[in-house]
């Protein structure tokens, strides 16, 4: 039988897009499901975003607090690029555009098109 329905394992949820938004917290959140800032407050452990060089792997891109700045900002739609771009703009950040993972989430916050009110 042909379905144009995305198989979903047991327990999973279902997608509601298509294809999933890098710009979406929840990409990086997984298994937690994150649908507004308090959800994000309560997370014991944040991601880190990958590493921040190649010779030095132990180094961290993000810490746990730029970590919860950055993803609350992604909780907001209506702001989130500003809120982004004032994040990276400032001098002591600008070098986290190395990280490929961060690049793709800026990339996605800029030119991803959102579901936003006419």
């Amino acid at each position: 039988l042909l379905s144009a329905k995305p198989r979903v394992r047991r327990g999973e949820v279902t997608p509601l897009h298509r294809f999933s938004s890098r710009a979406d917290p929840n990409a990086y959140t997984r298994p937690t499901r994150i649908e507004g800032e308090d959800d994000l407050l309560h997370m014991w452990e944040l991601p880190d975003f990958g590493d921040k060089d190649v010779e030095n792997a132990s180094a961290k891109a993000l810490g746990q607090h730029d970590a919860e700045l950055l993803l609350s900002y992604l909780t907001v739609p209506y702001l989130r690029i500003p809120l982004v771009v004032s994040f990276f703009s400032s001098e002591d950040r600008i070098h986290l555009l190395q990280v490929p993972k961060l690049q793709a989430l800026l990339d996605a916050v800029l030119f991803e098109p959102g579901g936003h009110l006419p």
